[in-house]
């Protein structure tokens, strides 16, 4: 059966407008009616939605029936602007979580560092995170253990091969 809200749509499901939004959901549904503006009334629809009301309730607030309220959320116009909304509204949530965080998590490293108590290697890691944290980690790691024997005892081939992260002939 063909679609007749919107002809050569195969899904308003899967291959509408909406499924194209990025940040889109799962089975996004297309509107019955596309509208060509965005009225007013249609943002403050789309406020109350963010803020969690259901389309009952926005449809009494606005003072429309629920069924306008439905096809005005599933327009494209709409769906992109909460689909934007949400996702700001998760970072900021997310980075207010981690910078409240943060400051505690770096005073508990500090405690374990300085606390005589604590046994020494929990205090020396407490101090290179904190070291870390400050002044950032090594792009490169240091292998202290690569020649038993001391440098200036090295050949040429020896130290090439170590330089270009080989080992070197015996």
């Amino acid at each position: 059966m063909a679609d007749i809200r919107r002809p050569g749509c195969v899904s308003p499901r899967t291959n509408g407008h909406n499924a194209a939004l990025p940040g889109a959901l799962f089975n996004d549904v297309d509107p019955v009616r596309f509208k060509s503006t965005e009225r007013p009334k249609d943002r403050a629809m789309v406020e109350l939605a963010i803020a969690g009301l259901s389309q009952k309730e926005i449809a009494a607030r606005v003072g429309c029936a629920p069924a306008t309220v439905s096809n005005t959320l599933r327009q494209p116009h709409s769906r992109q602007h909460m689909i934007k909304d949400m996702s700001d509204v998760g970072k900021s949530t997310f980075k207010d979580l981690l910078d409240g965080s943060a400051t505690g998590a770096l005073r508990v490293v500090k405690a374990i560092a300085e606390d005589e108590d604590n046994k020494a290697s929990d205090r020396l890691a407490a101090a290179n995170i904190l070291i870390n944290r400050r002044f950032g980690t090594p792009r490169q790691s240091v292998d202290l253990n690569v020649a038993q024997r001391p440098l200036e005892e090295l050949s040429t081939a020896e130290l090439k091969a170590i330089a270009g992260g080989e080992e070197p002939p015996a």
